[in-house]
């Protein structure tokens, strides 16, 4: 990525890090340390003309989103366009 000169790391976390869920414990953890490590890489790798993001998209339904309860799935809807 150096050598090629602007180029960008995209990273993927989760809603989950922001608004952790007892029943996802070591999942909220690893979406954290990503938004930690997209930290760390930006201010790493700025001045070599590599940007570093993350995307945090809400939720999406899936058999694995299915242990968010029902109070908890409007909260994280409400910061969405469709919520």
């Amino acid at each position: 990525m150096e050598k090629r000169g602007r180029s960008a790391v995209i990273l993927v976390s989760s809603m989950s890090a922001y608004m952790p869920l007892v029943e996802l414990g070591a999942y909220n953890v690893s979406k954290t340390a990503v938004l930690g490590l997209t930290r760390s890489l930006a201010l790493e790798l700025a001045p070599k003309d590599i940007r570093v993001n993350c995307l945090v998209p809400g939720l999406i339904k899936t058999d694995f989103s299915r242990v968010v309860r029902p109070g908890v799935h409007l909260l994280f809807l409400s910061g969405t366009p469709d919520g």
